[in-house]
């Protein structure tokens, strides 16, 4: 009856005072941009790149929406991975072409 241990209150939205949620977008962007550099031997960077900053662009309004979320770090590491990616595995083969390996 007389617990001597005090109990926590949530707030309203269910999540205790520290928790700060993370934007899902902002995620997957982050995602998809390091699978575009990791898988673009396979081309994959031509279509993980527009989602990564689709992603990414839909984070950032996420965020600046609610600002309790987190993950704009996430959101612009994706985009910028996104953008890096294609000039980096054209460079690769761009290369490999020209030592004559492919």
């Amino acid at each position: 009856m007389n617990d001597p241990t005090p109990t926590r209150s949530l707030p309203a939205h269910g999540r205790s005072a520290g928790d700060t949620a993370q934007s899902r977008s902002a995620t997957l962007a982050l995602g998809l941009g390091v699978c575009g550099v990791a898988f673009g031997f396979l081309l994959m960077f031509a279509v993980l790149t527009p989602a990564a900053i689709v992603y990414g662009v839909r984070g950032l309004r996420e965020i600046r929406a609610e600002p309790t979320l987190r993950g704009r770090g996430r959101a612009l590491t994706g985009m910028g991975l996104a953008a890096i990616a294609p000039f980096l595995w054209v460079g690769v083969f761009v290369a490999l072409f020209t030592d004559g390996v492919l």
